[in-house]
């Protein structure tokens, strides 16, 4: 068994320590591994003064080789992680947890409470024990978390043709998770969405794992707090797999801080079984669906990405992230009606609202498109429209924020001026 690191062995054994309390503390507590039907199902308890939620992650019992003992509790620890830093609530889990998480995770805290001061701040953990998993004979290869988007498939398919150079992995598997995107009631969506997923890699030799969470019902912000679940969920499998890769979202020059999962507090989400990559920053969006098409067309065209429409296992054509996904398919000259419902025009282009993280989505599509496409282009007309117009939105809300009610005379005349200011973007 691994020696403990001295901050281990340190906390919560001497008179230095903070003795666990439920005024001072929340806990994990393991509960037996339970089957019901074909699926296997592991359950944490988390408990402390008023909180009591009861977490679990389901999966096919085929993979009971590869799951954790019951009362290893790195993923349990995982999803609760930022919900107790809200709280400044210190965790005591009664069971397991390997010191190489820990060493992580001590970095992840110091990273939340430098991004959010005021919503997070530093706590300790300890646990009954603490050794690192020991992996299976033969275990290696990647895992790779899976949703069908463009990020997603693009790093599978990146490193299964090894085109990621000396950074290729192997992507023996991917792990698809419902209860993130797809709420839990909704299995039929949710095995729709799977059915897709399977088109996608059916050529692959990839095997497909669905995960069942719960966690996403912990209250914490679910911004901050996915990638830490996701993690969760595929730290789960470290007796079997070496790495586990998530797709990265932003390219390394838009990224956007502080969100749940970035270059930075992917990485930290490791231990000494499995690290945790967080890859394709090197590409943007539009480089992605580009590489997409060029390589393997016939998966692309089954991509979703839609979050916001009614059925979620396809692409409803009209939220703002499936018309920012068409146009990275437009300015790649590729066609949308065998992926979306609807097609791209230039109305829903010029009114499409975006938040600020996704205006830069839409800076780099206008500049893609104005070496790709011209600027007499109808739909890049629109395009630049909509990026004039919501960025002016934007920095009106921040005035009209910053405006005293007192000061009436400027803020009438701000507010004469928006709609002939608006007006000109059409």
């Amino acid at each position: 068994m691994p020696q403990e690191p001295q901050s281990l062995r340190h906390f919560g054994r001497s008179p230095k320590g903070i003795e666990p309390s439920p005024r001072t503390h929340l806990f994990l507590r393991p509960r037996e591994l339970s089957r019901q039907d074909s699926s296997s199902i592991l359950r944490w308890d988390l408990d402390g003064g008023d909180v009591n939620h009861s977490l679990y992650w389901t999966v096919p019992s085929e993979f009971d080789q590869i799951l954790p003992d019951a009362d290893r509790a790195d993923h349990a620890l995982c999803a609760a992680l930022l919900y107790a830093m809200s709280c400044k609530k210190h965790v005591h889990c009664e069971g397991v947890l390997s010191p190489s998480l820990l060493e992580g995770l001590e970095e992840l805290q110091s990273v939340w409470a430098k991004w959010c001061p005021q919503k997070y701040s530093r706590i300790q953990i300890s646990a009954e024990r603490y050794s690192d998993v020991e992996k299976r004979t033969g275990a290696a290869g990647t895992l790779v978390a899976f949703s069908g988007g463009v990020d997603s498939l693009f790093s599978t398919f990146r490193h299964r043709t090894g085109e990621a150079g000396f950074g290729t992995k192997s992507i023996e598997a991917a792990l698809m998770v419902h209860g993130m995107d797809i709420p839990l009631q909704d299995q039929g969506t949710f095995a729709a969405a799977l059915e897709r997923s399977r088109k996608q890699l059916e050529k692959t030799g990839i095997s497909l794992i669905p995960v069942a969470t719960n966690a996403r019902l912990v209250p914490q912000l679910w911004e901050d707090a996915f990638g830490l679940i996701l993690g969760s969920c595929l730290l789960m499998f470290q007796k079997r797999y070496q790495y586990a890769m998530n797709g990265s979202e932003e390219a390394y020059d838009q990224l956007c801080i502080p969100w749940g999962a970035t270059p930075i507090t992917t990485p930290l989400v490791s231990t000494s079984s499995m690290r945790s990559i967080e890859d394709g920053g090197g590409f943007n969006r539009t480089e992605k669906v580009g590489w997409l098409g060029n390589h393997c067309r016939e998966a692309l065209f089954h991509v979703r990405v839609c979050w916001a429409g009614k059925q979620l296992y396809k692409n409803c054509g009209k939220c703002e992230k499936c018309i920012r996904t068409m146009l990275n398919f437009w300015v790649n000259d590729l066609p949308c009606d065998q992926t979306f419902d609807g097609d791209l025009s230039v109305a829903i282009v010029r009114d499409v609202r975006v938040s600020l993280v996704q205006l830069a989505f839409l800076r780099e599509l206008e500049a893609a498109a104005t070496h790709k496409k011209g600027r007499r282009d109808p739909i890049f007309r629109a395009l630049r429209s909509a990026v004039r117009k919501n960025s002016f939105r934007m920095r009106w809300e921040a005035l009209r924020e910053k405006i005293s009610p007192s000061n009436s005379v400027l803020l009438k005349t701000a507010v004469r001026a928006v709609p002939k200011f608006r007006e000109s973007f059409r």
